[in-house]
């Protein structure tokens, strides 16, 4: 039986099956996560035979129409479980993290160009947090979903040191790929939040990063929060204390790099 234990935002999840075909597709998507030595928090088992199957913590969770659907099923209720259970307020970001273990986030809606930004800063030395979920913890602590990079470009290059993998979606084959930084690259601990940016990006958008204070700071990240209900209001104060908020909006991602890069530099964040 193929089985792992990893580290999905502080907590030990094990993933086992005993089918090579789903064990290949899982390794794929869990190869970036830590294996994790903790006492485990959740089970699952994805069984392709006689139904493609999920378990967790050895009840039936979901069934499925066809095996390619079992790995992106899985994956979708691995974050949803995780994210109910973990402390912190989750966002949909990614992030950064200097020499010195500080965090540039940036959080928004898919699309919005956080992918964008984090690729370019990454070949500047800068290590890899998460492409898709930053925690927020207290006193300016930060943790991140340790996901390989998602790519949609069918043309774009594979770094230095990366590798890659397909993600295989039924009716979809080849439009995705999974690009693993390697282990240099990745910042395994928690880091420090230096900023949080809230990022939109529109074709007509006007370029313009500002500072968010008070409330607004809250407005523009609550859509970027994972979960809404009222016990995350009562936390909102002790995760964001002490965090510098900023607001993003660009018509081009990449022209906001030299831009975010200098706003690294006034936050006294080490040049990689």
């Amino acid at each position: 039986m193929w089985q792992r234990i990893i580290d999905c935002l502080g907590l030990a999840v094990s993933v086992g099956t005993t089918d090579e075909d789903t064990a290949t597709r899982i390794d794929a998507v869990l190869q970036s996560y830590a294996t994790s030595t903790d006492p485990v928090a959740v089970t699952y088992v994805l069984e392709a035979e006689p139904v493609p199957t999920l378990l967790r913590d050895g009840a039936l969770h979901s069934e499925y129409a066809h095996p390619l659907d079992l790995v992106a099923g899985f994956e979708i209720e691995l974050y949803r479980r995780v994210l109910s259970l973990v402390e912190g307020i989750p966002l949909h970001a990614g992030a950064v993290v200097d020499p010195a273990g500080d965090a540039v986030i940036f959080a928004g809606r898919s699309g919005a160009g956080k992918s964008t930004l984090l690729r370019a800063l990454l070949p500047l030395g800068y290590r890899y947090l998460s492409e898709e979920c930053v925690l927020l913890l207290d006193r300016q602590r930060c943790r991140g979903l340790a996901r390989a990079l998602t790519i949609e470009d069918p043309h774009l290059a594979v770094p230095a040191g990366y590798h890659s993998d397909d993600y295989t979606l039924r009716g979809a084959a080849g439009s995705l790929r999974l690009f693993h930084p390697p282990e240099r690259v990745m910042w395994r601990a928690d880091a420090r939040a230096a900023c949080v940016i809230s990022i939109e990006h529109a074709p007509d958008a006007v370029f313009e990063l500002a500072r968010l204070r008070g409330g607004a700071g809250l407005l523009a990240l609550w859509p970027a929060i994972f979960r809404h209900e009222p016990r995350i209001l009562d936390r909102v104060d002790a995760a964001f204390e002490g965090i510098p908020l900023f607001s993003l909006r660009t018509s081009r991602p990449h022209e906001a790099l030299e831009r975010v890069l200098l706003l690294a530099q006034e936050l006294g964040l080490a040049r990689p």
